[in-house]
Formats: C-alpha cells, structure tokens, sequence
C-alpha cells in the first residue's frame, strides 16, 4: 500500500493533511508549468474535467476503485504487516490498515475540488 507523497502520507510517511502535493518540487512539471509548452497547461485542465464529468475523476468512483482494491488486499494484510511492522514508525503506531484507507478516501474527498480549482488557476497562466 505504498502511497508515498499521495492521498493523505508525505514522502517520509508523516501526515498530509491540509496542502496538495507541490509540483514545482519535480524538475519536469516546474518546467511544463514556467514554459506551458503546446497549452499543456489547458490540455491537463481540460482532460480533469473530460475525466470528471465521464465519472472517472470523481470521489464516488475512486471510492470505488479503492474499495475494489481493499477486497483484493485484505486476505494479504497480515501476512505484509508481519514482514513490515507498523509499530516500526513511531506515527505508524497507531494505525491500522482501516485507517490507512480511511486517510485515503478523506483526503480524496477533501482535496479532489482542490485539484479542480488548482488545475484551473494554472491554466490561465
């Protein structure tokens, strides 16, 4: 379940909750963004919302997705938390797998209009 900078963990696993991702941070997308070759900029904002309105970029279906996903991954989870214990990582201590997916799907919830409304503030550029 390794969602390292993602969905809610920062890369060393610390708790994400209130900022999105800064992707000035990784030498490609800094780029894209100052030059915003071939209107790449309006191309992603247009594909986000082509992806939200066929139901593809929304909370419900990555929901969805997730919950598909845990179904498969449940019989696995002691099996993995025996070869990587979570009381390894003092933050990790009291967390479970549950947990886990529910940081998941708040941080979806909570920051997916936030993706939106950054994706269009960037394409006006």
């Amino acid at each position: 379940w390794d969602f390292d900078h993602s969905f809610g963990r920062e890369g060393d696993g610390e708790p994400m909750n209130d900022k999105l991702c800064d992707l000035t941070q990784h030498i490609l997308f800094k780029r894209l963004i100052e030059i915003n070759p071939n209107n790449y900029l309006q191309k992603l904002n247009a594909r986000f919302l082509s992806l939200k309105k066929q139901d593809i970029l929304t909370v419900k279906n990555i929901f969805e997705l997730i919950d598909d996903n845990v179904k498969k991954l449940r019989p696995e989870i002691e099996a993995n938390e025996s070869r990587w214990p979570l009381n390894e990582v003092s933050y990790f201590k009291k967390s479970s797998f549950e947990m886990e997916v529910n940081r998941m799907k708040e941080w979806i919830e909570n920051h997916l209009p936030k993706v939106e409304q950054h994706l269009n503030v960037l394409q006006k550029r």
